[in-house]
């Protein structure tokens, strides 16, 4: 049975003290008061027996404040970082999607962080069993829930520590904003970067999808309410639940207000696996990238959109030049700008041309 470091959060001003406990999670004997959700998730661990995991792990801390408004970007906004990024459309997530996630961690070796903060049922039992339900099939070097109740934690040496050794981290579904409030310029964000650099992945789903992006699609129907997420996936904004909640209107409208941005709409069970310049679709349904097209001064730009399949590789880099010349139109020496694109649907056709029609009257072609 492999050891855990585990984490416990009360409800005062003191930091989350590290325990390290061997074999099955224990209450340690001496260490800090647990406070009572704590002490309810503790016996949900022992009930369902995951100590076969290799260990569980559970932070807790304490609520936070938004982030003041959305900063500007830095100078290599458009550049790809390095490391696997999983961005994922919400609903049900396909299993061999799962386990390559569970394959780029490192297997058997893998030390995998779950942060499920986006949901507001957090601190229920009942949810926290759902959460951990999927992942009682792997067997993991270790298993890591991690929870901040406030920005205060977040930012503290003791809580991203299990961070600084993940080899994996998966961002549950919910609300982004909670996401951002809490994390957003903290010593997490920062570990969440740390985790790519040394060669391991960040996943997110839904709401963990949307976060990705320094440009966050926060709410909206039609039009997009924008706020401020991570700077993961640079140069793109993210729109998850796509075909299923007829989000096409929205992304395009949140890339038309974000000049050098394109847009990438994943449909449920389904996955965008990224790194560097390369991206690949995972799972059931399709993903569609979405960008300005170049167009004469004064007019409305056209849209530029490609759907992609399952097992599909997408050119990255093509993408982001094709958004990043739309705000730098002198740095292309190219022959005339080519006509937009629209690919048809593999999920609904008619409903993908609808949407863009709606929208402004583009060109189709094949």
């Amino acid at each position: 049975m492999r050891g855990c470091l585990c984490y416990f959060g009360r409800t005062s001003k003191t930091h989350p003290q590290p325990t390290a406990l061997a074999g099955s999670v224990q209450p340690a004997k001496a260490g800090p008061t647990l406070s009572q959700p704590t002490v309810c998730l503790l016996s949900l661990v022992r009930v369902l027996g995951l100590s076969l995991l290799g260990g569980l792990c559970l932070a807790f801390a304490f609520t936070g404040n938004p982030p003041s408004c959305l900063a500007a970007d830095g100078p290599e906004e458009n550049q790809p970082e390095a490391g696997n990024l999983l961005i994922l459309g919400g609903g049900k997530i396909a299993p061999e999607t799962r386990n390559r996630f569970f394959e780029l961690a490192g297997g058997n070796a893998a030390r995998i962080v779950l942060i499920p903060t986006a949901s507001e049922e957090v601190e229920l039992p009942e949810f926290i069993e759902r959460f951990l339900a999927p992942w009682k099939d792997y067997a993991p070097q270790s298993l890591i829930i991690l929870h901040a109740r406030d920005r205060e934690a977040a930012d503290s040496l003791e809580f991203v520590r299990p961070l600084q050794e993940a080899t994996g981290v998966w961002i549950g579904g919910g609300v982004q904003t909670r996401l951002a409030n809490r994390y957003l310029r903290t010593r997490v964000e920062d570990e969440l970067r740390g985790v790519r650099r040394r060669g391991g992945i960040v996943a997110g789903t839904s709401a963990g999808a949307a976060i990705m992006t320094r440009a966050m699609i926060a709410d909206g129907m039609k039009r997009p309410v924008m706020a401020e997420g991570f700077d993961f996936f640079r140069g793109a904004i993210v729109d998850q639940h796509f075909t299923q909640r007829y989000r096409m209107p929205r992304l395009s409208a949140a890339v038309r207000q974000h000049p050098g941005r394109f847009g990438v709409g994943i449909d449920e069970e389904t996955g965008l696996l990224v790194n560097g310049d390369q991206g690949t679709v995972l799972g059931r349904g399709q993903v569609r990238f979405v960008a300005t097209s170049q167009s004469r001064p004064g007019s409305s730009p056209p849209l530029l959109v490609r759907d992609y399949a399952p097992g599909e590789e997408i050119a990255l880099g093509f993408w982001r030049e094709n958004a990043w010349l739309e705000t730098n139109p002198a740095a292309d020496s190219r022959q005339p700008t080519r006509g937009p694109l629209v690919a048809e649907s593999h999920v609904a056709p008619l409903l993908s041309y609808s949407l863009l029609h709606d929208y402004e009257q583009v060109e189709s072609r094949r």
